[in-house]
């Protein structure tokens, strides 16, 4: 049996980690929280997660002064998800600049959500291709999933 993969979710927002853990509860995931940067960071060191999901307003350490902290001290990067709102487009491009994969503006769909994880899951050779993602945004990946993770219905 393979082992789980590592998903770090690092939100100040408690509902935002109880839908995200609602979502992805039947999906074979070990998931850790971080309710700031720093413990993120610390749970990124700790438990070398195989996905970040990650916002960008937090208290003592924002979501884009951990991208520079992991893009300074990391010498093997997982694939970084950033969930945040009201996020220009230069705001978007320096996050995906700062070594993020994806940026799924808030409110987001689960779905969105689900389809990223996936995305990102899929082939972790690549780290997942640099984008902003609408939840419209069906690829190979997606439509082909990874192992243990079931298929998603794509429209």
């Amino acid at each position: 049996m393979s082992e789980l993969k590592k998903v770090l979710i690092v939100d100040d927002d408690a509902m935002i980690h109880g839908l995200i853990v609602g979502a992805l509860s039947s999906l074979p995931l070990q998931l850790f929280h971080a309710y700031d940067g720093a413990e993120g960071v610390q749970l990124y060191q700790e438990h070398q997660p195989t996905l970040i999901l990650l916002d960008l307003d937090m208290p003592i350490m924002n979501g884009m002064q951990v991208l520079l902290h992991l893009e300074a001290k990391a010498n093997k990067r997982c694939p970084i998800i950033v969930m945040s709102g009201g996020g220009s487009t230069a705001k978007q491009e320096q996050c995906l600049a700062l070594g993020a994969q994806m940026y799924l503006g808030k409110p987001f769909q689960l779905t969105a959500l689900i389809n990223s994880i996936i995305y990102c899951l899929s082939d972790p050779q690549s780290n997942c291709s640099s984008s902003t993602v609408s939840a419209a945004g069906n690829t190979e990946r997606q439509k082909k999933g990874i192992a243990g993770l079931p298929q998603l219905e794509m429209a």
